[in-house]
Order: C-alpha cells, then sequence, then structure tokens
C-alpha cells in the first residue's frame, strides 16, 4: 500500500454508485478535512488526469465532485444482489 493513500487503496471495481465514502480533503500548511459524501459516478478511463476517479457527492458542501480512488475510504456498501 502506498502511504499517501488514505486507508488503503479501494478497486474501482469495489466501488458502486451509491456507496457511502469518507473524503479526505488535504490543504497545503492545513490539517486534513474529513467529509461525507456519496458516490455518483465511476470514471474507469480519464483522458485529463490518466488516473482512476471517483464523481463523489459532498454531503457537507453540497458539491459534487471528482476525486482519486487514494483519497477515499468506503464506509457503507451498497447491496446490488437485491433487484426491485
Amino acid at each position: 500500500m502506498d502511504s499517501t493513500t488514505y486507508g488503503y487503496e479501494e478497486r474501482l471495481d469495489d466501488l458502486c454508485t451509491g456507496d457511502l465514502v469518507e473524503v479526505k480533503i488535504t490543504n497545503w500548511g492545513a490539517p486534513p478535512t474529513l467529509c461525507m459524501g456519496i458516490v455518483v459516478d465511476v470514471v474507469e478511463k480519464n483522458n485529463v488526469t490518466l488516473f482512476p476517479s471517483v464523481r463523489v457527492y459532498n454531503l457537507e458542501t453540497k458539491k459534487t465532485t471528482t476525486e482519486f480512488v487514494g483519497s477515499l475510504k468506503v464506509v457503507s456498501k451498497i447491496d446490488n444482489s437485491k433487484k426491485i
């Protein structure tokens, strides 16, 4: 595991739309901020950053942001086995 990642490196295969995640937002010269969010979209191929990323709706700032997988920690997963 890379020591700069938050928690553990979650694979994109394990992340689903609707998962509750904890987002670590780092600012230069300030302690990191931890926020809760919901995964809105999983972007496997990002042509801008060349890294896989996840779109997260931040529950505290009420904004949708693009986050890299290393800054996320899964708090709760949805159950995809039940069909409505």
